[in-house]
């Protein structure tokens, strides 16, 4: 799987000298490969491959790049 998400933030938020700024939208790119072999599922997972420095409230920044992988 190859998956692109576009996300948008509606409304604002107030920095240290009290300015108002709207949230900007990011778009982000994860690819997913898994493999099925009976009732076994092996998978490997990159998300936000290209990095993608955004934030869901102010000073907070979301995780960059990350792995994750397993057999279920």
């Amino acid at each position: 799987d190859i998956n692109l998400l576009y996300k948008f933030r509606n409304g604002e938020y107030y920095d240290e000298n009290g300015l108002s700024h709207n949230y900007n939208p990011v778009s982000l790119l994860g690819l997913k490969l898994s493999y099925r072999r009976g009732i076994v599922n092996i998978f490997a997972e990159v998300r936000n491959i290209t990095d993608v420095v955004y934030y869901d409230f102010p000073w907070v920044p979301m995780p960059g790049r990350t792995y994750n992988a397993g057999i279920s």
